[in-house]
């Protein structure tokens, strides 16, 4: 049996159907091809309904020199998808009656983790866990850190490799960083009175039925583990033992990652029993904390659950990075499909082309959608359309300051080109922008508004995908 054919036998034999219709044929048709292309040993491709996994195909094999084929049985890394653990874990204590997420940190934690400069603004739970708390990213020695995992959470922040201080006002940016799980981390070990392992075990892993999830490498672990590869496909990269491991550190296989897109699917429901209640859903999905949030836009970054748009209809979901993996999970709410991939090597070609092509197929038989029609300009005052159009500068930056301690400032601007609106970032030709509101606003090919002008304190903000960015005032 040539490897082609053996491939597709793999495929077939991995699909959970009585029979493949035709565009589930085509799908698995476009994914071997993408794969033939693919620099990574091997990829994990899972969709699925509220009920029935549609498809389980693991392709290639464990790493270059392994002669058995990538299977159920293997374990790989999911990186930053370890944060929606963190989220649905949080959520779950919440609803014990074991945490508040809208109390300050200072109130579970009392020693001194947070240099906050804002005194008078308190960093919150749910803060840290939609990264609107004004932190910064990890510093380069905690990024470097690959020590034994034995440490506890609380250890590893005592070992003071950051200084996590507050580099703008908490409560009004998303600004992605890491540091925000590890002390997510540390308040939910405070709050239960056991370390982050076992609460994950207790609250989420055991009630999910996922027996093979750990966040420890321990030998069952290692032996299941599959190797993880460089940029190149080929130079191995060894394991990461994340400083912080809430927000990374997950290693779990394609049965447990079933069972956790399925209860998100069914709101919240294991076997028709609650897990999470819809509220908590609800919560997860929705963002709270940043000034749009407040201001009413409800895409974005919530609880480690994000959104995004593709051909108008709306995922859900979060990727992640575990050097040496790539990985993502999404799900959309009107057809009732999830999907998760994952590539063992730290590339991302290969994984946007599989997302693609399962976003395509979750889409295909929706009702298409036509794009919301741009509000009448009658709602719109001269002066208020004026008071958009200037330039704007970002406010923000995941990792600070620069090696020369200078913010990184991008810059933006927003013209009119006779009666239309259009953005302009950097060198970038012109996007033209149409409202939903008077504040909120989407690009052409989407169907709600993904970023939104907020007024605050005398200033003009923009915040959306493209960053926060304040306008500047010129005489």
């Amino acid at each position: 049996m040539n490897k082609k054919v053996r491939y597709i036998v793999l495929l077939f034999l991995t699909a959970n159907l009585q029979a493949i219709s035709a565009p589930l044929g085509e799908l698995l048709h476009d994914i071997h091809s993408t794969q033939n292309d693919a620099i990574n040993s091997g990829a994990v491709i899972l969709l699925m309904d509220k009920e029935r996994v549609l498809l389980n195909v693991h392709t290639g094999k464990p790493n270059w020199n392994d002669k058995k084929t990538l299977s159920n049985d293997h374990m790989f890394r999911i990186g930053s998808i370890s944060k929606s653990f963190a989220a649905v874990l949080a959520m779950r204590m919440q609803q014990a009656g074991k945490l508040d997420i809208r109390l300050p940190f200072n109130h579970y934690v009392h020693k001194t983790f947070i240099n906050n400069s804002f005194s008078d603004v308190p960093i919150t739970i749910e803060q840290l866990m939609e990264h609107t708390a004004g932190l910064a990213g990890l510093s380069t020695a905690e990024w470097s850190y690959n020590e034994s995992n034995e440490l506890t959470v609380e250890q590893t922040l005592l070992l003071k490799k950051g200084n996590h201080k507050t580099h703008w006002q908490p409560g009004l940016h998303h600004s992605y960083t890491n540091a925000g799980y590890g002390l997510l981390g540390l308040a939910l070990e405070k709050a239960g009175g056991k370390s982050y392992e076992a609460l994950m075990d207790e609250y989420v892993f055991s009630p999910l039925g996922m027996e093979s999830s750990t966040l420890l490498l321990d030998e069952k672990t290692k032996a299941r583990l599959i190797t993880g590869y460089d940029r190149d496909g080929k130079k191995k990269i060894p394991y990461w033992n994340n400083i912080y491991r809430p927000f990374a550190a997950v290693n779990t296989d394609a049965k447990d990652m079933i069972r956790f897109l399925q209860m998100l699917l069914n709101d919240g429901k294991v076997n028709g029993k609650e897990f999470l209640s819809v509220n908590s859903i609800s919560r997860i999905e929705t963002p709270k904390t940043s000034l749009s949030a407040v201001g009413g836009l409800s895409s974005g970054y919530a609880l480690a659950n994000y959104s995004w748009q593709h051909k108008g209809f709306t995922f859900r979901g979060h990727g992640g990075d575990a050097d040496g993996y790539l990985a993502r999970y999404g799900y959309n709410r009107e057809s009732g499909f999830a999907y998760f991939v994952m590539v063992n090597a730290f590339n991302y070609k290969p994984i946007g082309k599989l997302r693609r092509l399962l976003e395509n197929y979750i889409t295909k038989k929706l009702p298409i959608k036509d794009s919301i029609n741009p509000t009448s300009s009658k709602a719109y005052s001269i002066d208020l359309i004026n008071s958009f159009i200037g330039d704007y500068i970002s406010v923000t930056s995941r990792f600070g300051k620069n090696r020369r301690g200078k913010n990184r400032r991008e810059k933006l601007s927003i013209t009119m080109v006779g009666k239309k609106l259009y953005l302009k970032k950097g060198n970038s030709s012109l996007i033209r922008i149409y409202p939903v509101t008077k504040n909120h606003f989407r690009y052409f090919d989407e169907t709600v508004a993904t970023f939104a002008f907020i007024r605050y304190d005398g200033e003009l903000y923009l915040q959306g995908d493209m960053g926060n960015f304040r306008k500047i005032i010129t005489p």
